[in-house]
């Protein structure tokens, strides 16, 4: 009896027939087709989604537990960022078979396709990138660099020697690594959107001074108001120096704290011996005020030869009249 003719040795013996990968549809821009799936990494799960044209992986730490709904809010956070995909390819895991995705799907409006149940190697592209992935963490832990860092470094580094790196394709820009690299600042497209954007910029700016004033500059030991940022009442408080940062000052409050503060949030106060002058002046002038109001007469201001109508018109009398009488 051979081999090919015992159930216990077919049983037990290894597939030889190897599955030819499954062709993706091979994108013609940026964000069409994406990947995605979970890793683990020393008891740490990740979510990791590759783009297929650009190569860029995205890589978001996972709680202890990654159930769907958890991988739905951390897919979300990186589609709000990127945009919606057309095609989301993933393998049949819980996380992403589950009711709670296809619901995600609708709503979101991809296409979601699974690869081969047991066979993630139909994922290849996905599980290739979840090796360097971890390759890359286990470099990072061994040389006590920042695996943020070493995530950097996969993004800048060229696809080939014709193709450039993946955040250029994506993004359409070099990204800094933390390596030399030399980024044109001159670009026509760049010139006419930086253009525009000064125009605009220079357009809101004159609309919104027709409505505002300069607030005058204050000095330090200058009694004040502050705004609280939570409450929004004013409390009262201390000029202690200005900032380097236009409109901006150290103030002291009235529980002895230093707060930075902007000017708008700052309000000017009469000084006190002033307050007590002006207080004292209103308090006079006003039973006389009243008396000639009640009478309906003019109201006769201070200076020799000038009274004032009822109407608030200043009238001044010739001195030849003398002491002129009310009307």
């Amino acid at each position: 009896m051979t081999s090919a003719q015992c159930s216990t040795c077919q049983q037990y013996r290894k597939s030889q027939i190897r599955e030819t990968l499954l062709p993706h549809d091979i994108p013609t821009r940026p964000w069409q087709i994406v990947g995605t799936d979970l890793l683990e990494f020393e008891g740490d799960n990740y979510l990791i989604i590759v783009d297929y044209y650009s190569k860029f992986p995205f890589v978001e730490k996972m709680p202890v537990h990654s159930t769907t709904k958890a991988v739905v809010e951390a897919t979300k956070k990186i589609f709000s960022e990127q945009g919606i995909p057309q095609k989301v390819v993933s393998d049949n895991g819980p996380q992403f078979s589950f009711s709670l995705y296809s619901a995600f799907e609708k709503e979101w409006n991809f296409s979601h396709v699974t690869s081969s149940p047991h066979y993630p190697q139909s994922n290849g592209f996905v599980e290739r990138f979840i090796q360097i992935v971890k390759n890359s963490f286990r470099k990072a832990k061994a040389s006590e660099n920042d695996p943020k860092m070493v995530l950097l470094c996969i993004r800048t580094t060229p696809v080939d020697s014709s193709i450039p790196n993946p955040g250029e394709l994506l993004f359409g820009r070099k990204l800094q690594g933390n390596h030399p690299v030399r980024i044109p600042d001159r670009d026509h497209r760049r010139d006419k959107v930086h253009a525009r954007l000064v125009e605009k910029q220079q357009r809101q700016k004159t609309y919104y001074d027709q409505h505002a004033r300069d607030l005058p500059q204050l000095i330090p030991g200058q009694e004040v108001r502050i705004q609280d940022n939570r409450t929004k009442e004013w409390q009262q408080g201390t000029v202690r120096r200005q900032c380097q940062e236009p409109r901006s000052y150290v103030v002291e409050n009235e529980n002895g704290s230093w707060l930075q503060r902007n000017r708008r949030h700052i309000q000017t106060v009469i000084e006190p011996a002033s307050r007590r002058a002006f207080d004292s002046q209103v308090r006079a002038e006003e039973p006389e005020e009243k008396a000639r109001e009640e009478l309906g007469q003019t109201t006769v201001e201070t200076h020799q030869n000038v009274y004032r109508t009822r109407s608030g018109r200043a009238v001044h009398k010739p001195e030849r009249y003398g002491q002129y009488i009310n009307t």
